[in-house]
C-alpha cells in the first residue's frame, strides 16, 4: 500500500473587519459608534430639576405661601363686636400711652379711671348691635329656648 502525502495545512483567512452597522445598515464611524455619556447626562438633568423645584419654592413664597388654615370665617355679628371692641382698645391704649408720657395721667388710679371711662361707652355701644340682633330674633314674648339655642349656636365655631 502506498502512503499518502501529508496534507497541506490549510491556508489561514484573513479576519473579517470589525464594521459595526447600524438598523439601516449603514456603516457607523468610530465618531458614532462612542457610547453616550450617560453621567453627565444625568447630573444635568438632576441640575435642571432642582433650578426648576427651587423656581416653584421661591415662587410659592414670594406669592406669599399657600393658605393652610379652613379659609376666611364668615363675620357674623360677634365678630363685629370684638373687632369694634379691640380697635377701640388698641386707639385708647395708644392715646394713654401719649397721656402718660406727656404727664396728662401721673397715677395708676388716673390711668384706669381714664381708660375706663372712655373705653366702656364704646364696649357697651359695641354690644347693643348684638343685643338688639337677639331681642329681634328670640326676644320678649316670643322667646323659646329651641329659639335661643338655635339662634346662638351659630356663634360656636
Amino acid at each position: 500500500m502506498a502512503k499518502k502525502a501529508p496534507a497541506k495545512p490549510a491556508a489561514k483567512r484573513k479576519p473579517r473587519p470589525k464594521n459595526r452597522v447600524d438598523i439601516a445598515g449603514e456603516k457607523l464611524t468610530k465618531e458614532l459608534a462612542k457610547p453616550i455619556a450617560w453621567r453627565s447626562w444625568l447630573v444635568s438633568g438632576a441640575k435642571a430639576v432642582a433650578l426648576i423645584v427651587c423656581g416653584a419654592v421661591a415662587g410659592v413664597y414670594a406669592a406669599g405661601g399657600i393658605e393652610v388654615g379652613p379659609g376666611p370665617v364668615p363675620a357674623d355679628s360677634v365678630s363685629a363686636v370684638f373687632d369694634t371692641q379691640e380697635s377701640a382698645f388698641r386707639s385708647l391704649s395708644g392715646e394713654r400711652a401719649k397721656a402718660l408720657q406727656s404727664g396728662e395721667i401721673k397715677s395708676e388710679a388716673e390711668s384706669a379711671a381714664w381708660m375706663s371711662s372712655r373705653f366702656i361707652p364704646k364696649a357697651e355701644a359695641a354690644w347693643i348691635v348684638l343685643l338688639t340682633e337677639e331681642a329681634k330674633a328670640f326676644g320678649g314674648e316670643q322667646w323659646t329656648a329651641e329659639k335661643e339655642a338655635s339662634h346662638i349656636e351659630r356663634y360656636s365655631r
